[in-house]
């Protein structure tokens, strides 16, 4: 317990979560475990510091010249409240000071254009149903369609929510293709008709079906609306008349994993291109599901059903996460300079329904910067969260993936599903090779 301990109280701490500050108090929200926590004045001053610049030592110093009190004194306390704090999640660790990372222009943006949505869906991170007060309006999504063109050639996925539902969302999509972007669409299907269908193809837009079940029973338990699946097939339909291609994505859980099989089968007889399977992750409304995530070992049953399935399937079957695991590594020979963490921040980034601009969506509920407050060009080159993401390293992983065969081929994989746990700088949650190596 003192190793571990000591081993927190090392490096430079960053503070992501939203926060209000008042009478001394510091009231936090963590979207990961979505509790409400108040900091008491001790611990809103040492917050102050917490921005990935100022070691913990050097925090120390800082508090003992501001105050006068020993600096061992001061160490004692700090320790105990960094390590209650960061034990919520409320701080991440590095080894390093943080630094301005150069970055390429991103390649894909992934913009959630509405919470509004018909189902209710257990997995869902942005928690879906009734639209948000706050959300971008036609005017400002516009503008953001200005300020995407010029990032440069952009492959832009248009998300919800049902994006579909938005009354603007051909306007919309239509400026986007005007200004040059390559357009996908994630949808549930079930608002699909012949109408939509001929603009999504006049717009040449790939689409992404969502289709957890190969019946009705499996599909729309988890989907959360009885005749899902049926709507579902509906909308896929039109899409085959006017043959616009589409991938089945398909979101793996306890609930179907044993139907993956029959799912991929059906994706084939509906016409589909690919199908690909989508990690579990208990964040959002998946939180108050999180016994449907599947364990490591049963994510490791899923990627050897993978790529048995690859060999007889008639249409590409996306890579499961971990799978290459399955397979020998590519050695151990880790610097402590190898990048963690996925493309977020790096090829890609979110943009929420309200504008807030993001990694990845699964982090929505941070500290971020919004477009209607600064300009995206800015954010993506400055902000400190996206810098944060560039920076991180294999040196602030904790446990075992430093010496880990496979590390130079997954990087650590999604941090997102981390964070659904509080766990960011931790072996991945699902790899069933770090659970083996405890």
């Amino acid at each position: 317990m003192i190793q571990v301990m000591a081993e927190r109280l090392e490096g430079y701490p960053f503070f992501p979560m939203k926060s209000d500050f008042e009478d001394g108090f510091t009231k936090v929200f963590n979207p990961s475990d979505g509790k409400n926590y108040t900091l008491n004045k001790s611990a809103s001053g040492i917050l102050h510091y917490c921005d990935g610049l100022h070691s913990i030592s050097e925090i120390r110093d800082r508090i003992s010249k501001a105050t006068g009190i020993e600096a061992d004194e001061v160490y004692h306390k700090l320790q105990s409240i960094l390590t209650e704090i960061y034990d919520k999640g409320l701080i991440w660790i590095k080894e390093d000071r943080l630094e301005k990372q150069p970055v390429s222009p991103p390649i894909t943006c992934y913009w959630d254009l509405s919470t509004l949505c018909n189902l209710s869906c257990k997995h869902c991170a942005v928690e879906g149903g009734d639209v948000k007060t706050d959300e971008l309006d036609t005017k400002e999504c516009l503008n953001v369609v200005n300020q995407l063109a010029s990032l440069g050639e952009l492959s832009l996925v248009l998300s919800g929510g049902e994006p579909l539902l938005r009354k603007d969302f051909f306007e919309i999509a239509r400026y986007a293709k005007f200004r040059g972007m390559d357009l996908q669409l994630a949808t549930n299907a079930t608002v699909l008709d012949a109408r939509k269908a001929r603009e999504i193809k006049r717009l040449d837009m790939s689409v992404q079906v969502s289709l957890d079940g190969s019946n009705p029973e499996i599909h729309d338990a988890f989907r959360g609306k009885k005749g899902a699946f049926k709507a579902a097939l509906r909308g896929i339909s039109f899409l085959r008349k006017e043959r616009v291609p589409f991938t089945i994505g398909f979101v793996v859980n306890k609930s179907n994993m044993h139907d993956m099989e029959a799912a991929a089968q059906l994706a084939v007889q509906l016409g589909a291109e690919n199908f690909r399977v989508i990690s579990y992750v208990s964040y959002g409304r998946g939180k108050s599901f999180q016994e449907l995530e599947p364990t490591p070992q049963e994510f490791k049953w899923i990627a050897e059903k993978i790529v048995e399935m690859k060999k007889s399937l008639e249409i590409p079957v996306t890579e499961a996460e971990f799978e290459f695991c399955l397979k020998p590594g590519m050695g151990s020979d880790i610097t402590d300079d190898q990048h963690f963490g996925c493309g977020g921040a790096l090829g890609s980034f979110s943009i929420t329904a309200n504008g807030d601009v993001l990694p990845c969506s699964f982090f929505e509920g941070i500290r971020c910067e919004n477009v209607r407050e600064y300009p995206l060009a800015w954010i993506w080159e400055n902000s400190p969260l996206f810098n944060y993401f560039r920076d991180l390293k294999s040196k602030d992983i904790k446990g075992s993936c430093k010496n880990c065969q496979w590390f130079l081929q997954c990087n650590g994989s999604c941090p997102a599903a981390n964070f659904a746990y509080g766990k960011m700088l931790r072996p991945h949650v699902h790899c069933w090779i770090a659970e083996e190596n405890k």
